[in-house]
């Protein structure tokens, strides 16, 4: 065989075996090729369905937290109406104070009215009494002279019909200021059981703000931080308070220069507790 066909084969032949090389790692790459594409396309679809179960998650969180603000909202107009109400009922409480305060002023002068309308009582009686008497004397004197005595009688019954109707209509006004005077006294006790309070203590507190600095549950006592030197005095009441929360009503019983020990009257919605706000005015 000529050298240059042999030359030809075995070129042929190594043609052939680079082709089946190339074919064989084209066919590998491509297979490996279509696996990445797979695995590509799992993992895309694994992490959209992670990212749409987050997508899920954090509407479900956003509508939680809309829905926690429209409660918040709503606590804090339903707190707000409240501190309205309580604002109106110490205005009320301060303007029945002060009405309290000119009725008393009020059955203060009565009294004295009706004291002097009972010496005015008594005077007249005295005087009626008086021309009573004398016009007793006056028509047995007149005994003798028929006319005389006659209009002297007529004279002095006059006079005392007019002392009597007198005497009815002061005892008259006597009884209507003792039933008057009466009813108000009532009025005044009522209200003073009512509110828990002495006709001393009606008055207008000032107003003092400050807080808890310690308790003392064996005696029963909160410890406030104000005393004589910011003008808290005995009997003065605090509103305890923490934030939105109203813990009770405390009264003053002792009073130092720069504090003050309370015993609780009223309770709120939670114990009172070191730290609370106390004012004298909600």
């Amino acid at each position: 065989m000529h050298p240059f066909v042999k030359i030809l084969i075995v070129v042929n032949l190594l043609f052939a075996v680079g082709f089946w090389a190339y074919s064989a790692a084209a066919l590998e790459i491509t297979t490996n090729y279509k696996q990445q594409v797979e695995e590509t396309k799992t993992a895309a679809a694994t992490a959209e369905a992670a990212l749409q179960a987050d997508l899920s998650s954090a509407r479900a969180d956003l509508q939680a937290a809309r829905d926690s603000r429209s409660t918040a909202d709503q606590r804090a107009d339903e707190e707000k109406a409240r501190a309205d109400r309580l604002q109106a009922d110490l205005a009320a409480a301060q303007r029945e104070n002060a009405e309290l305060n000119d009725s008393f002023k009020k059955v203060s002068n009565s009294l004295d009215d009706i004291n002097a309308t009972i010496a005015s009582v008594s005077s007249a009686k005295e005087a009626a009494e008086t021309a009573r008497r004398e016009a007793e004397q006056a028509r047995d004197a007149a005994a003798a002279s028929q006319r005389t005595a006659e209009q002297a009688r007529r004279a002095a019954q006059e006079e005392l019909a007019s002392a009597q109707r007198t005497i009815a209509d002061l005892e008259s006004e006597l009884t209507v200021a003792k039933e008057t005077l009466s009813a108000t006294e009532t009025q005044l006790t009522t209200l003073a059981h009512i509110t828990n309070t002495s006709l001393s203590d009606v008055v207008a507190q000032p107003l003092i703000e400050g807080a808890v600095v310690a308790l003392d549950p064996g005696l029963g006592l909160v410890i406030l931080n104000r005393g004589s030197t910011h003008g808290v005095k005995v009997g003065n009441t605090f509103e305890v308070h923490a934030g939105g929360v109203y813990k009770g009503q405390v009264r003053v019983v002792n009073v130092f220069d720069d504090k003050a020990s309370a015993t609780v009257e009223r309770k709120g919605n939670a114990p009172i507790a070191q730290g609370d706000r106390a004012s004298t005015r909600l």
